[in-house]
């Protein structure tokens, strides 16, 4: 199980974003190279705070892997991911793709594909499970272990927040950590689920950028500790 000492956990999470904030991670450059909307920030918070012990981690939206491979690189985790790749190729905010920097965060071709190399490239020994479905009917019977870390980068509408931690709920230990990408856009979703489910917030961390920002948490990041 993950450390049950909140004292503990919220000095995780808080260096977690330090050392984020200052690129510092056991990432390597072929873990960058991989292409997604995220930033370098994200990544290395990822991996960061994945380096609990006894990580049990989920990704919901994971396209071709740049966080989900930037999170268990290195560390000792089990870890799912789900996507049902139902879109080939993502595309940045305006403000990027008119600042003539986008190619940077585009690939091209299958990104299930391409998940697949990256995860069979730098898995390790951890045990990764990879599902192709939608999170919002997921049968969470399928994960074999509890999830206390959850990173949320699927649709941001009110409903399907709302519908993913209603969905993920029994899966998740007594104490998670629970981190949204996009904060920067919809929330109401995920608070109304945490206060609807009755979760104690034991700590949160609201991180508001300029939007896709490549320097910074990219488009915002959502942080709750959170106890049953």
């Amino acid at each position: 199980m993950l450390k049950i000492n909140i004292e503990y956990l919220i000095e995780h999470i808080e260096k977690s974003l330090e050392f984020g904030e200052l690129e510092v991670s056991k990432l390597k450059q072929d873990i960058f190279d991989i292409k997604g909307l995220t930033s370098h920030k994200v990544r290395c918070f990822l991996n960061n705070i994945c380096g609990v012990e006894d990580s049990n981690y989920l990704e919901l939206g994971v396209h071709r892997g740049a966080t989900f491979c930037s999170a268990i690189y290195a560390n000792y985790v089990n870890a799912a991911a789900i996507d049902n790749w139902s879109a080939e190729t993502l595309m940045p905010a305006n403000s990027l793709m008119s600042s003539g920097n986008w190619q940077t965060y585009i690939a091209y071709g299958d990104p299930k594909e391409q998940f697949l190399s990256n995860i069979k490239k730098f898995k390790s020994n951890n045990d990764i499970k990879v599902f192709d479905k939608s999170y919002l009917d997921f049968d969470i019977g399928l994960i074999p272990f509890k999830i206390n870390i959850l990173f949320y980068d699927g649709e941001h509408t009110y409903e399907d927040q709302y519908q993913m931690l209603t969905t993920f709920y029994d899966i998740l230990t007594d104490i998670s950590i629970l981190i949204i990408d996009d904060w920067n856009w919809e929330q109401r979703g995920i608070l109304e689920a945490i206060e609807n489910l009755n979760f104690d917030v034991l700590y949160n961390k609201e991180i508001y950028t300029s939007g896709e920002d490549p320097n910074d948490f990219w488009n915002g990041l959502g942080i709750f500790l959170l106890e049953k």
